[in-house]
């Protein structure tokens, strides 16, 4: 778990987080594109509760910056993670 934060706070040292407006080309009530984040914390209980295997594949629909998805990579249970986001924003930055 360390190892992990250590990372993500270094990758996302310039971009900490996905607060603030966002849009999307679909044709979706911007109300719906609120955000939130997962605490480091939270990240490492869902992690352990989610008891990931070697041939799962995590998803994270609405990833935001991609915040978990990476650290689920890091931990590397799991075969794949992959994030999921419709504001192009987030989107962005994630990438």
């Amino acid at each position: 778990h360390e190892e992990a934060v250590t990372c993500l706070q270094k990758v996302f040292a310039k971009h900490s987080s996905g607060f603030g407006t966002d849009s999307t080309e679909e044709n979706i009530d911007r109300a719906n594109l609120q955000y939130g984040e997962v605490t480091y914390g939270g990240m490492e209980r869902l992690y352990e509760a989610l008891e990931l295997k070697k041939d799962d594949v995590f998803y994270d629909l609405g990833c935001g910056v991609g915040k978990l998805v990476l650290y689920v990579a890091l931990r590397g249970a799991a075969q794949r993670s992959v994030g999921l986001e419709v504001g192009q924003r987030r989107f962005l930055l994630a990438e």
